[in-house]
């Protein structure tokens, strides 16, 4: 089993990050994760490749991930992004849940970085 390096929780959501591992095909390390959402697991995978300015146990990585991937919405990217999403992944992306938590991570960015 993969030791867990960081947990966030926030209301209703968690992000629960793993040991990297190496990935020799992208010779960097993959971040393990899972993403639920009232206790459901929603999204999963072994592909997060955090940025090096911050920590993998830090909030930061955790904004990384939502912001940038989980919380992402048909129009936000090309299209084939979300090609092989589950009607329950998608269904996640077109909600107001989504948007709200989107917001609420680009306040908290913001305040982090003190902008």
């Amino acid at each position: 089993m993969e030791d867990i390096v960081n947990t966030w929780e926030y209301e209703n959501y968690k992000v629960i990050f793993h040991d990297p591992k190496y990935d020799f095909r992208r010779e960097k390390y993959g971040i393990s994760y899972k993403f639920y959402v009232k206790d459901v697991l929603l999204f999963s995978g072994d592909d997060f490749y955090l940025s090096p300015l911050y920590a993998i146990d830090s909030e930061m990585a955790v904004l990384s991930l939502l912001l940038g991937f989980l919380t992402l919405k048909p129009g936000d990217t090309d299209e084939e992004y979300f090609q092989d999403y589950t009607q329950e992944q998608l269904d996640w992306a077109d909600s107001f849940e989504c948007d709200s938590l989107g917001c609420y991570l680009f306040f908290r960015e913001e305040e982090i970085r003190g902008i």
